[in-house]
């Protein structure tokens, strides 16, 4: 639906588009999609390559695995998006069904699956919506693991590793494992040490570490050493990261941090327009303690890691998951409350009453990211033009 001459794919200018299977692209979909194409035999095979292409491999991946025979790079992107969508819509149910109810999980699973990431990148060949939808589904394991781990019922260090290897797939989605894992050690090693228990909350967060770098570093070695002759880097997150660090020490702190506190401020009301901040707001009252600071420890790792290293709109957007599920909990608590006043004795459907009243306060949010369907384009404009 949003697919138009002027709505997300319009980026500004005819020059940033391609022709792909009959349908209009960005130009870059060749970063995904010739390793899409690799993976899947379609290809002479190559032996150069980029460290962004080859490292972003689970969205091509997943195409290659989705493509019907016959079927061209378009429609495997939009199968795999639509698959990762889903995936990412699941996770954040779960997450909002452990924090508050059912109805606050389908109220972020709605958010979700209509935000403006989503909407950006379904469709298109790219890496960004696998990306987001790693984040979301890496939070939603650990966060029905428990404490830490993806299995309740596990036993021995299975749960560990199985979060470890979760979070291999992850950085291999997008960049995006560093910022989860140190939001790991932050949340689940700061509760541990908190509730003195330091040496199993080490001994468990050294797993998780472990069972991630072997396998990420290990494939990234084979890679650079034996599949291919050349792996040139390029888009590099800790050479951005060194860039902004020579930023840092040129103009001096308090420059620096305000130059960041602008870009916040700025960037912010297109990644989360203003009736998901504020039903994120009010989330903040209706959550425990423990899973407010969750939320704003996992947005605020990924936020600014990703604010310093490449403040772009659509990489900032892989911060959204803690945003939605505070907004979507926001909107159950107002629905109860406005439940109450109207049926304070509860009665029969009250579930159902319950669950439309959350969705219709959820409705504005929705509609003003998809506001380009009835011809208001300034998130697409944000989003692709000012990036």
């Amino acid at each position: 639906m949003h697919r138009d001459t002027g709505g997300w794919e319009a980026k500004g200018a005819i020059v940033d588009t391609v022709l792909l299977d009959h349908h209009l692209v960005e130009w870059e979909w060749a970063h995904t999609g010739r390793i899409a194409q690799l993976l899947d035999a379609q290809v002479t095979p190559f032996r150069e390559v980029n460290t962004q292409d080859l490292y972003r491999l689970a969205g091509p991946f997943l195409m290659a695995l989705v493509r019907p025979p016959g079927v061209g790079a378009y429609g495997a992107a939009l199968a795999a998006t639509t698959l990762a969508w889903l995936g990412a819509a699941w996770s954040l149910f779960i997450i909002g069904r452990h924090m508050r109810s059912a109805s606050a999980g389908i109220a972020a699973a709605a958010l979700t699956a209509t935000g403006t990431g989503y909407v950006a990148f379904i469709g298109n060949v790219d890496a960004h919506q696998f990306g987001y939808a790693a984040v979301s589904v890496w939070l939603g394991l650990a966060a029905a693991g428990g404490a830490l781990g993806i299995l309740p019922v596990a036993r021995g260090w299975s749960r560990e590793v199985g979060l470890g290897l979760a979070l291999c797939l992850a950085g291999y989605a997008m960049e995006v494992a560093y910022p989860l894992l140190l939001f790991t050690w932050l949340y689940y090693g700061g509760r541990g040490l908190l509730a003195g228990a330091w040496h199993p909350t080490l001994m468990r967060l050294g797993v998780v570490t472990l069972s991630f770098a072997v396998p990420y570093f290990g494939f990234r070695l084979v890679a650079e050493q034996v599949l291919f002759e050349r792996v040139e880097a390029f888009n590099e997150p800790f050479a951005r990261l060194a860039g902004r660090l020579t930023a840092l020490s040129t103009m001096g702190a308090l420059p620096w941090l305000r130059s960041l506190a602008e870009d916040t401020l700025y960037r912010w009301p297109p990644l989360f327009p203003l009736p998901v901040t504020l039903l994120a707001l009010v989330g903040a009252f209706a959550v425990s303690r423990r899973w407010l600071l969750w939320c704003a420890l996992s947005t605020a790792t990924i936020f600014f890691a990703v604010l310093v290293v490449k403040p772009a709109f659509r990489d900032l957007f892989l911060a959204a998951p803690g945003v939605y599920v505070l907004a979507a909990c926001g909107a159950d608590w107002m629905a109860a409350g406005l439940i109450r006043r109207v049926r304070p004795r509860g009665g029969q459907g009250a579930a159902v009453l319950q669950l439309a009243v959350t969705l219709a306060l959820v409705a504005p949010a929705v509609a003003m990211i998809n506001a380009d369907l009835w011809g208001d384009y300034w998130l697409p404009y944000m989003w692709h033009g000012r990036q």
